[in-house]
């Protein structure tokens, strides 16, 4: 079920509230390794949403802001065990294995605002904030606190840069969790790239220049024993053409 109403439209933009509520089936494909049900299909998640929020459409979609809280929950959520020293759930001591006996609650809320500044610029700013949980209490692995996001590009539509693009995107997660078995928290971290363009007739050319300052951060993850991270300074040319 969704939902959206405009409860305000005046000279300067309108204002809007909307809600969703919904169910979904997350399908599971993972095998099981316990005795009892050895090879047998992990049950299906079932993940239920309900989602507040806020829509600003002000100055003809000058500025565009949108902000919802949400309250989610899934069951069925694969949890990580160990078995006894003596193997007796799946045979092997001292094992780890999966069951599908954990509640997972998603609570948080999200932003953003989109700014068309005039002349070809252009500016989207957000932020998140998360707190997933299992029923015991501990962290879900793998999934930042906060999170935070801009871009900014330009693009110009006269004189000699006529089809020339620029544009700057930060990205920046927070503190994450790493595998249950352990419950380490490892701070996060941000990247920086450019983006540049020219599109000419059917031609488009773009440059990307990832990790601008080449400083390597550890990315979100759930494996302790090797956190992955971000990539060194990279670039990436690419050429399109439309027929």
């Amino acid at each position: 079920i969704a939902g959206l109403v405009k409860f305000f439209q005046g000279e300067f933009g309108e204002a809007m509230a909307f809600a969703n509520f919904n169910q979904t089936y997350t399908p599971v494909f993972t095998i099981d390794q316990r005795l009892a049900t050895l090879g047998e299909k992990f049950p299906d998640r079932v993940a239920r949403a309900n989602e507040f929020g806020l829509k600003l459409d002000l100055n003809r979609s000058r500025i565009v802001a949108t902000a919802s809280v949400f309250n989610n929950d899934e069951t069925n959520y694969l949890v990580t065990l160990r078995d006894d020293i003596e193997g007796t759930v799946t045979g092997r001591p001292d094992q780890s294995y999966l069951a599908p006996v954990g509640t997972r609650t998603t609570k948080g809320f999200d932003m953003d605002v989109n700014f068309k500044i005039g002349g070809g610029l252009e500016a989207i700013l957000s932020y998140g904030k998360v707190e997933a949980t299992l029923a015991s209490g501990l962290r879900v692995a793998a999934i930042p606190y906060d999170t935070t996001g801009a871009l900014i590009n330009h693009r110009w539509r006269t004189g000699w840069l006529k089809g020339f693009s620029a544009g700057y995107n930060y990205s920046r997660w927070g503190k994450f969790s790493l595998d249950s078995r352990t419950n380490w928290e490892l701070e996060g971290g941000e990247r920086h790239n450019l983006l540049f363009g020219y599109r000419w007739g059917r031609s488009d050319i773009r440059l990307r220049i990832e990790n601008v300052l080449d400083v390597l951060d550890v990315l979100a993850g759930s494996f302790d024993q090797g956190p992955g991270i971000t990539n060194p300074r990279n670039y990436r040319l690419s050429y399109t053409l439309t027929f």
